[in-house]
């Protein structure tokens, strides 16, 4: 809506209304008797509720000359409350249904894949209707649409028709899902309206992708659906636990990577230009700013400096010159979730947030192994998040939609896995 209407009352204000609404709804649904919803383990709620914490407290001390005054933060924070407590309330209430487990998660599931598919749908139809008429992304080298390119269709790489931002904003998270929907289309079980949304979506999907013109949103999707699916066939599956555990290092392993790749034909099919590839169109500069900006010990760096963190601190400063010049280069985000969140909420929030990612994966995980194949889906997109967040700052108020979509996807783990885990108690086969 802000992004048609752009930052007004109206905007501001009705999304918190109908939250509001939702969150009243669900919570006096029945026989007008607050409803809490599932009971969860208490040391997951725990580790949940601390990571929840961390960014609500990073979100009230944000840098920004956009949030004015006290009101404005507090309409921050309402929205960022508000909807994972709707979220909750309504995931749990399609659990109390007496569908049967199975009849519940496909619910839960074709909500959200309804939802994707229809903002992808609408974004792709503005591409086709109106992509002469939308702006040229100025960034240097992207004149040339590369994907399309590598099919023999030559034009300019464009923001988002009307709304003029950059399409991997709706790109980035909708790879996430689609990683979910490739995961899922094939297993057995799946009903057949489920099943025709999920491939109506990966359509949808693979097209959106290739106009947003990403090399790290496909990259990145593929490398997920693979690599858990491969996984999940073998005894290994457990290994992507370490994946938070790695995540400070996967900056340094994907230079790696695309240093190499880009001595080879291959890099040269899918540079945009000279040098581009190798240096992960300039993040390998930005994350030397934030190296030695941590290498420099402050009170700050453990608690954080608030939202926008790397504007607090001077860092984003110094690679500035990357984005040109002005108040929005001089305070652009540092391109990785773990850099972003050691300014945002220094390296106490952020051990809290990995320590929570280990858990909810380790759930997935576990839920898939005793015989709950849809949290394999889950496992995806977690995988996905973590890469993703490896070349872009993707958690917090940077990426609303992201965030939510994170929200709801984890919200769901949590509470389909306690229900599973029930479902098997009450059959005697936990």
């Amino acid at each position: 809506m802000e992004a048609f209407l752009g930052e007004n009352a109206l905007t501001n204000l009705l999304p918190l209304a109908v939250l509001g609404l939702g969150v009243g709804h669900f919570a006096f649904i029945e026989k007008q008797q607050l409803y809490i919803g599932t009971h969860w383990n208490k040391k997951n709620l725990a580790v949940y509720f601390l990571s929840f914490l961390t960014f609500v407290i990073a979100v009230a001390r944000i840098n920004s000359e956009a949030i004015t005054g006290g009101l404005g933060i507090i309409t921050m924070l309402l929205k960022y409350t508000l909807f994972p407590v709707f979220v909750y309330l309504f995931i749990s209430y399609q659990f109390r249904n007496n569908d049967g487990f199975e009849k519940n998660v496909q619910r839960v599931l074709y909500v959200l894949f309804l939802t994707i598919a229809i903002e992808a749908a609408f974004y792709f139809i503005l591409f086709v209707l109106f992509f002469n008429q939308a702006a040229v992304n100025s960034e240097e080298g992207a004149e040339s649409h590369l994907m399309l390119s590598l099919i023999g269709i030559h034009t300019e790489k464009r923001l988002l028709p009307i709304i003029n931002v950059h399409p991997n904003t709706m790109g980035i998270y909708t790879g996430g899902v689609l990683v979910m929907a490739f995961l899922l289309v094939k297993q057995k079980g799946i009903g057949p309206k489920v099943k025709k949304l999920l491939y109506i979506f990966i359509g949808i999907g693979i097209l959106f992708l290739l106009m947003v013109d990403s090399r790290g949103t496909i990259i990145n999707t593929l490398m997920a659906t693979l690599g858990v699916f491969l996984l999940s066939r073998t005894r290994f599956l457990g290994l992507l636990r370490i994946m938070p555990i790695l995540s400070p290092l996967l900056p340094f392993i994907m230079l790696s990577v695309l240093a190499f790749i880009s001595e080879t034909g291959l890099g040269s099919q899918v540079s945009r230009q000279e040098g581009d590839l190798a240096t992960g169109n300039n993040r390998s500069a930005i994350w030397e700013e934030c190296m030695k900006e941590l290498s420099d010990p402050k009170f700050q760096h453990f608690v954080g400096y608030g939202e926008m963190g790397q504007a607090a601190s001077g860092v984003s400063k110094r690679y500035a010159w990357i984005f040109g010049s002005g108040e929005v280069a001089e305070s652009m985000v540092t391109h990785n979730y773990f850099f972003q969140m050691v300014f945002d909420m220094g390296y106490i929030g952020t051990f809290i947030f990995f320590v929570f990612m280990f858990v909810i994966l380790g759930n997935a995980i576990s839920a898939f192994r005793q015989g709950f194949s849809r949290a394999l889906a889950v496992v995806g997109f977690l995988t996905y998040f973590m890469l993703s967040g490896t070349s872009e700052s993707i958690y917090g108020i940077y990426n609303k939609n992201y965030f939510m979509v994170f929200t709801v996807v984890v919200l769901f783990m949590a509470i389909s896995y306690n229900e599973f885990m029930r479902d098997k108690r009450e059959k005697g086969t936990a």
